[in-house]
This record gives C-alpha cells, sequence and structure tokens, in this order.
C-alpha cells in the first residue's frame, strides 16, 4: 500500500523540480549576429556617428526611381520609419482610363490569387447573385496611384470605389504622391469624403487656375495642411448622384520601366559589402541639429546577399524598414534624410539585369514624405514594466498594458471611424487593440555574462502570433524566456533591459462576433522599450518558494501529526478497541502528507500558470507539464480520500450500531424489567 502511494508522489515531485528543464523550448529562437572581427550571439550597431564621404554619389535620375516615407512613428528608444523604392507599380484602371488605384491592403494579394481561379460560369454565377441582392462584394482599401488627364477630362472625379463584376471592390481612402504626373485639360478635382489622407507632394506642379472641390465640410485632420499648394478649394461640395457609383475596372495593369533595376543593398562576405545607408541628422527638444549620422540597412534574411528593385529583380516595389536608435527627448530630422548606396544592376549578354551591383557608380536619392503625421506608442498603447519571475530554467517577464485615453483611430482611419459613429457611441461596435505579427517581431534583451553586459535578439515562435488588448483594464501580459537558449550565464537575475524590435499594432472596428471588413489599420513601431535599464532587478524566484512552501507545509503537518499522535494516545490509553497502534499510525500519516503535498502543490501550480508564469502568447508554457502531472495524481488521491472517508463513515455507523445493540443486550441480561 505504501509503495502504491509513495511512488506517484516521488514522481509528481520530480515534475515539480525537474520535467520542464528537459523540454525543447518552442516559444524563442536566437539570432545570430557576425561583426567584423569574430561570430558573436550579440547585435551589431548599424547606426553610426562617424563621418562617411558621399560627395562622389551621382543624384538618381528624376522619374527611375522613388522613395516614398510611407509612416513614422517615435518611441524613447528610436524612430521607425518605412520606405517604399518604387520603379513603378501595378494599378487598376477605370474604364475611362482616367484612374489608376493600387490595392493598398495586405490581404488583397492572396485573394486575388484565389479570384484568378473563379471559372466564367462561377464569375457569372456570383454576379447573378449580387443582381438578386444575395452577395455583398469583398471590399479592401487602395490609393489613388495615377490621374490621367484626357482630351475628354476636364472635370475630373476622384471615385469613391472601383468594382471588377461586382465581386470584389477597391475602396479609396487615400492619394499617393504625385498622383498627376500631367496637368494638360484638367481644370477641376472633385475629391469624395472617404479619402483620409492627401500629403503635401500628392500634386506637384499645380497650375494656376486650378479648382480643387471638396465633399468634406472642412479640411481632414490627415491632410497635409499645403496639399493644395495655393489652388482655389471649395469645401462642402456636393457629388452628383452620377458620380457616385462605383466605377467598373479595366483590369490591372502593371506600370513602370522594366529596366529600371537596381541593387539596393549589397552583403557578400565582409570586406566587400556595400550596405543601404541612410544618412540623417536629429534634433532634441531645443530643435538643435547634430551633425551627419548613419544607419546601414541590413539584409531582411540571414541569407539574402542583397536587396534589390525593378521589374527584372523582383518587382517594381520594396519596402524596406528602418529603426534609428536616439537618445530621450531626440527625433530625426526628416528635410536631412539622403539614401546612399544605390547601384543600377548588371546586365547580362543578353540585356537583362542581374542581381549584381554595377559598383562604377553609386547613387543618391532623399526619400519624398508620405505620411501625414509621426506617431507615438502613447498615441496607442501605455506600457508598463511590473518584474520579473524565474522558474525551471524558464524567465517570465510581467507587463501592464492599457489602452491610451487618445483615439488614435479617428486619425488612422477617419472616413470608418465617422461612418460608425453612431454604431460606437450606441456600443454596437468597438474600437479593438491588437499587438499582432509578433512572429515578425523579436525581443533585444540586454544581460550581464562573465561581468559584461551583451545583448542578444530573440525571435518570437508561436502558431498564434497576436494577442488582444482589452480597453478599460488592466492587461497583465507576460513573455516567457528559456534561459538556457539565449546565452550562457544568462538568467532572471542577469537582465538589465528589454526592448521590442518591430512590433505592431492593429486597431480596427469589432462587433459582438466578426470585425468590420476593411477597417483595420496596423502602425509599426521598430523600438520599443518594455523594461528599462536596471542595475538590480528584483526577480520573484518560484523554485525558492515552492522549496518554503513544501518545506513549511511539511514542518507543519509533521508537527501536527505528532502533536494528534500523543494526544490520541493518551485520549485511547484505556480503550482496547481504539488504542494507538504507532506503525499504522505512521503509515497513514505519511500517505496523507504525500497525498496533500501533490494536491496542494497542483493547486500552487494552477495559480502560479495563471499569474507568475501566464504567457500571453501560445508557446510552451513549463507549468504545464507540472499541472497536468499533478491534477491526474490529485484526481486518483482525492478520489482515493473520498473512497477511505465513505468507508470510515460506514466502518463508524457499524461500530456505533453494534456498541448500541450490545448495550441493549447488557440491559436485557441485568434482571431488572
Amino acid at each position: 500500500m505504501v509503495n502504491k502511494f509513495v511512488l506517484p508522489f516521488i514522481i509528481g515531485m520530480m515534475s515539480v523540480f525537474g520535467v520542464g528543464s528537459i523540454f525543447g523550448n518552442r516559444g524563442t529562437t536566437v539570432k545570430t549576429y557576425q561583426n567584423e572581427s569574430t561570430v558573436e550571439r550579440s547585435v551589431k550597431n548599424v547606426a553610426s556617428e562617424t563621418a562617411r564621404d558621399y560627395s562622389g554619389e551621382t543624384d538618381v535620375e528624376e522619374g527611375k526611381l522613388t522613395i516614398s516615407t510611407t509612416s513614422s512613428t517615435l518611441t524613447s528608444m528610436g524612430q521607425s520609419f518605412s520606405f517604399t523604392f518604387a520603379t513603378g507599380g501595378q494599378g487598376w484602371q477605370d474604364t475611362t482610363k482616367t484612374y489608376l488605384l493600387a490595392p493598398d491592403d495586405a490581404e488583397f494579394s492572396e485573394y486575388y490569387a484565389n479570384f484568378l481561379q473563379l471559372t466564367v460560369e462561377e464569375r457569372e454565377e456570383i454576379a447573378e447573385k449580387y443582381e438578386n441582392g444575395e452577395y455583398e462584394p469583398v471590399h479592401f482599401n487602395s490609393y489613388v496611384f495615377r490621374i490621367n488627364g484626357t482630351a475628354n477630362t476636364h472635370d475630373i472625379y476622384i471615385p469613391r470605389s472601383l468594382t471588377r463584376n461586382h465581386i470584389f471592390n477597391l475602396d479609396v481612402t487615400r492619394m499617393d504622391i504625385d498622383v498627376v504626373p500631367d496637368w494638360t485639360n484638367i481644370t477641376s478635382i472633385t475629391i469624395p469624403v472617404e479619402i483620409s489622407e492627401i500629403y503635401s507632394e500628392t500634386f506637384q506642379d499645380v497650375p494656376a487656375g486650378m479648382v480643387f472641390n471638396v465633399e468634406a465640410e472642412s479640411k481632414p485632420e490627415n491632410w497635409a495642411d499645403d496639399w493644395n499648394h495655393g489652388a482655389t478649394v471649395h469645401y462642402g461640395v456636393e457629388i452628383p448622384p452620377a458620380k457616385q457609383e462605383p466605377l467598373s475596372t479595366a483590369g490591372a495593369e502593371k506600370y513602370g520601366d522594366t529596366k529600371q533595376n537596381y541593387i539596393i543593398g549589397w552583403y557578400p562576405k565582409e570586406g566587400e559589402q556595400q550596405p543601404l545607408t541612410l544618412e540623417y541628422k536629429t534634433k532634441n527638444a531645443n530643435g538643435e541639429l547634430s551633425e551627419s549620422k548613419y544607419f546601414d540597412f541590413q539584409p531582411t534574411s540571414d541569407k539574402s546577399t542583397y536587396e534589390c528593385v525593378g521589374f527584372e529583380l523582383i518587382d517594381y516595389t520594396k519596402i524596406l524598414y528602418c529603426d534609428i536608435p536616439l537618445n530621450e527627448g531626440e527625433e530625426v530630422d526628416f528635410s536631412s534624410l539622403m539614401i546612399h548606396n544605390i547601384y543600377r544592376a548588371k546586365t547580362n549578354t543578353a540585356g537583362a539585369s542581374i542581381a549584381e551591383p554595377d559598383l562604377a557608380t553609386a547613387y543618391r536619392l532623399a526619400p519624398k514624405q508620405a505620411f501625414a503625421k509621426t506617431y507615438t506608442i502613447d498615441d496607442f498603447l501605455h506600457i508598463r514594466y511590473e518584474g520579473l519571475s524565474t522558474f525551471s530554467g524558464f524567465t517570465s517577464l510581467d507587463l501592464n498594458i492599457d489602452v491610451s485615453d487618445a483615439n488614435v483611430y479617428k486619425d488612422l482611419k477617419s472616413n470608418y471611424y465617422n461612418s460608425h459613429l453612431k454604431d460606437l457611441e450606441s456600443g454596437k461596435l468597438h474600437i479593438r487593440y491588437r499587438l499582432t505579427s509578433l512572429t515578425l517581431c523579436k525581443f533585444r534583451v540586454t544581460y550581464v555574462s562573465g561581468g559584461e553586459e551583451r545583448t542578444d535578439e530573440i525571435k518570437i515562435v508561436t502558431p498564434v502570433p497576436q494577442f488582444k488588448i482589452e480597453k478599460q483594464k488592466n492587461n497583465r501580459v507576460s513573455f516567457l524566456f528559456r534561459n538556457g537558449a539565449i546565452g550562457n550565464g544568462f538568467s532572471a537575475k542577469s537582465i538589465r533591459s528589454v526592448s521590442m524590435v518591430g512590433l505592431f499594432v492593429a486597431v480596427d472596428l469589432m462587433g459582438d462576433k466578426s470585425t468590420v471588413a476593411r477597417s483595420q489599420a496596423i502602425t509599426r513601431f521598430g523600438f520599443m522599450s518594455i523594461m528599462p535599464h536596471t542595475p538590480n532587478p528584483s526577480v520573484f524566484d518560484v523554485n525558492t518558494m515552492l522549496i518554503l512552501m513544501g518545506v513549511i507545509y511539511v514542518v507543519a503537518y509533521v508537527g501536527a501529526a505528532v502533536g494528534l499522535y500523543f494526544f490520541l494516545k493518551n485520549k485511547y490509553k484505556n480503550d482496547e478497541f481504539r488504542r494507538m497502534k504507532t506503525k499504522s499510525y505512521i503509515k497513514k500519516a505519511g500517505l496523507g502528507l504525500g497525498g496533500s503535498l501533490i494536491v496542494l502543490f497542483a493547486i500552487v501550480f494552477i495559480i502560479i500558470r495563471n499569474t507568475a508564469m501566464n504567457n500571453a502568447i501560445v508557446t510552451f508554457n513549463p507549468v504545464d507539464a507540472y499541472i497536468i502531472i499533478l491534477s491526474v495524481l490529485s484526481v486518483v488521491i482525492i478520489g482515493y480520500f473520498i473512497k477511505y472517508l465513505v468507508g470510515a463513515i460506514k466502518t463508524n455507523k457499524e461500530r456505533r450500531r453494534i456498541i448500541k445493540l450490545k448495550l441493549n443486550e447488557d440491559v436485557e441480561d441485568d434482571g431488572t424489567n
């Protein structure tokens, strides 16, 4: 009997203190970087203040390559930009070939690939359902890429939407830069209320006498102040009904010069690299500018030896991110930006471009601003560091994340916000915040190893790369690291600071069961401090807590058992039937100790799983194995205890019945009745 209960108890305790360390790490992977001297598990410094000479470079010929800065975000650690390199693009024309729209939705490419697989019969069936009111077109965001004036189109009406056979619609939400290459024959442009973003460079070289008619009552918040460049603007203009219907598309077309192909980052073996470089200046809180600084772009993949743009190499467009480290209070001066080390691609004997740079001539190009505002993380979320916990070779970083009071969604998606304002005010819809695309995000961990601070980047691996941030709630968020997967000497107590690199915040409109189609806005933050630099961080050691709790419980249990033993021994010393049997008592007390410890630890581990080790994303959690093992054992033990208790109650009742019968017999035999 002892073996039946002591053995499970031993197995359970082994699981408490050892099983987790043998599981493979499924939550994080460490990226190794190579510097000029040795291969280290450390982050390469891509920003430099050392002066560089680019005087020998040549400006890119106008119109051959453009660089648009499509977003800018700022944190206390740095500023991040998204650059779109383009030698052309893909647009959707209307049947008049006046308007060219480009999809502005990450989900469109996959949808369109599936759309092309539809047969003629399937498309006709969808069209018939649309006519009968049984089908709603799938909507995607888009932006105006080009406006082509013709001899018959003097008054331009920007469409609200283009539709492809009513199967899907491209809804216009913003306008790109330099959308009118030729103003000939154009006398006015009418802009619908759905256009939420217009930049300073959207309309360039606006001719005298040009008139802009705007459906909105006043300038929308995300339109640049000088968007019209002095041209006459009429606000509150009513658009004729005939001009409000979705236009039909004439199909998708690629636009651009197929012979404009560029290498925008060359990363062969060490000593021969020509990284794409951003030159910039920073300004402090007083507006004082620094000397030029330099940021070297890194390849988007560890296996890449180059980055490129151009139809013959990859595509007409390429997006690159730039995360510039800054001191608190600094900001990048956008007017100082210049991108260096741009090279034309070499050509083969047939005249086709190949993925190798022509290093004879280096080019430079200043990016154009195509964003309305630089956002900070406080516009979206408030992130507070709460502490560190450690258990079984894992470290948990605990945060508290709250949604900002600022209604940033109104800025990001003003058209959707305004059109759904009544549902938002009534509570039918709410604004949802999420941290998303976590597999594209990395942790940058600084810790002490060998007496020196070092920094590693850790990539997140999870099947569910997002989690929701509840509004008006304290959102406790924990991230787990496996100590051995990061580096030698790493532990919770060795951590000095942690930040997230490439954090995506998604905001959309959510109903009771589903989101509002195409209402999502995603903003990327390059740097986000989630644990400020702390010389000696306080760490909650779950291992120590469990040991102390176990020792205290065992001491208390043994003390109570010993006291109870002597109490019962003295109480029943004259009762030959209930007199204490020492060996039997020790056996039962030992079984009770082991069983109660297992149940106790099962409960404690469930509490730990929901507090100190409650990881926010779906990854391996070391506590889960302990909960499973101890819970199974607890069910068996509790079942045995219930069985024992029921048996003891029955035995006690039977004993009382027998004693009562014996008393009755004694009464009948005394002859007094």
